[in-house]
């Protein structure tokens, strides 16, 4: 069951996780099709449980993963695009 569900439908987040399989990999294919928007995944130096999704535009700005639900998501395509979504989402509101 996946923890993240998005609450209005990304189209981005729908062809990144179709077209790659790993979170990692979604991220870095964002940068192709958004040139001026750069996230990328960083470990936490408060936590080895969690990860940073880290957005080079805006200084300051991460939003923090649970591991476990990143190896999840690399491993289901359908919660790939949830976790995709809201992580764009909120970078979107930030």
């Amino acid at each position: 069951m996946p923890k993240f569900f998005t609450k209005t439908p990304n189209r981005t987040a729908l062809i990144l996780s179709n077209f790659h399989g790993t979170l990692e990999a979604s991220l870095q294919g964002l940068s192709s099709i958004e040139p001026e928007r750069i996230l990328v995944i960083k470990e936490d130096p408060l936590s080895t449980q969690h990860i940073l999704v880290h957005d080079k535009t805006l200084v300051g700005h991460s939003i923090r993963l649970e591991k476990k639900d990143v190896e999840s998501a690399n491993k289901n395509r359908q919660e790939l695009y949830h976790l995709l979504a809201t992580v764009l989402d909120q970078v979107k509101s930030a």
